[in-house]
């Protein structure tokens, strides 16, 4: 297939997710909506909005990737299905949080059934000679992507922008095959078709099962960026980082500070890096093009392979000492949160 026809792609995938969100929004206003709205369930937003966002990017995504991977012939019929059953468990686990409110062990189980499947499917990475560790790391890091993704879904659009730019980095600089080219172009049509409803002010949320698809995602595109012939422990560790940059920092920053302040990191709370962020001055409907910016130049600079590991390691350190820096300087200020346009 000519790659015109492949780029085409993402633009038709986007004009049908914006139909589907668009319909999902308006005829499931109530999906998702805690009834009676309690404070705790409040986060950034003064007011609840429908959890539409996630379920409309599976309906466009998921299927197509069902006859992608059918078609494969790239994969044994247990990868494809495994890594289906991936994704699909994992945005279930989302979308009955989404609906019936699951406790963190209940969403633990959805997680932790999702990613065995995918380890035994295949799926797995396999970066050192002890299989017992192999296997604790790889489930270690797809629970970890799917939680720190839920966590970043903060603000408008940061999410879904985030991972937009892992897209198109993977895209242009990752040098896919033709059916992962595919696949990666399918998901940037379905978050932009979701984000023209969920940029600021938004319509709609993603909600968990948006969150869920989305950490599975970011780890299938690690997962097929790896290659365990040429990358050993530490270069292994530098992909990873920084084609999930955005996602795992925040996560980290904000699971520090709350263990520091003797908080629960599992729950809620107006203490993310994109909040500090916000509360520093920065617009909150520039917020998710900044993150998605710097998550796009962290993705290209680890996928190209065209700059030297231990310069990698220099830049991605240097990115996230700054973020720390200012997360700690506005902590410590304890500034008024701004959240005008």
């Amino acid at each position: 297939m000519p790659k015109e026809i492949f780029w085409m792609i993402l633009p038709v995938g986007a004009i049908v997710s914006w139909a589907i969100n668009r319909w999902l929004w308006k005829g499931m206003y109530g999906y998702g909506i805690r009834k009676p709205l309690q404070p705790e369930h409040l986060r950034w937003t003064a007011s609840p909005k429908p959890l539409t966002g996630g379920l409309g990017m599976a309906v466009v995504w998921l299927p197509m990737m069902i006859l992608w991977l059918i078609n494969s012939p790239t994969l044994t019929p247990i990868q494809q299905w495994s890594l289906w059953g991936f994704l699909g468990i994992a945005t279930l686990t989302g979308l009955i949080d989404d609906l019936y409110h699951l406790n963190p062990w209940q969403k633990l189980a959805g997680q932790f059934m999702a990613a065995v499947l995918a380890y035994y499917g295949g799926w797995g990475m396999e970066i050192c000679d002890i299989p017992v560790l192999d296997a604790m790391g790889s489930l270690l890091l797809m629970m970890g992507l799917l939680n720190s993704l839920n966590m970043l879904d903060n603000i408008d659009g940061v999410t879904g922008m985030t991972v937009l730019a892992l897209v198109a980095a993977l895209a242009l600089g990752g040098n896919l095959s033709d059916p992962w080219l595919l696949g990666i172009l399918l998901l940037g049509g379905a978050i932009v078709g979701f984000l023209h409803l969920n940029l600021y002010p938004s319509h709609i949320f993603m909600g968990d099962a948006g969150s869920h698809l989305l950490g599975a995602a970011v780890f299938m595109m690690i997962r097929i960026r790896w290659e365990p012939a040429s990358q050993d422990i530490q270069s292994t560790i530098v992909l990873i980082y920084g084609m999930a940059f955005i996602p795992l920092t925040d996560t980290f920053m904000v699971t520090l500070s709350r263990l520091i302040r003797k908080k629960s990191p599992f729950k809620g709370g107006k203490d993310h890096l994109t909040h500090m962020l916000v509360y520093s001055g920065i617009r909150q409907s520039a917020l998710p093009w900044i993150l998605g910016l710097i998550q796009f130049f962290t993705a290209l600079l680890v996928i190209t392979g065209q700059v030297p590991l231990h310069q990698q390691m220099g830049v991605l350190g240097l990115l996230a000492a700054g973020m720390a820096w200012m997360y700690y300087r506005t902590w410590q200020r304890r500034l008024v949160p701004n959240v005008s346009v």
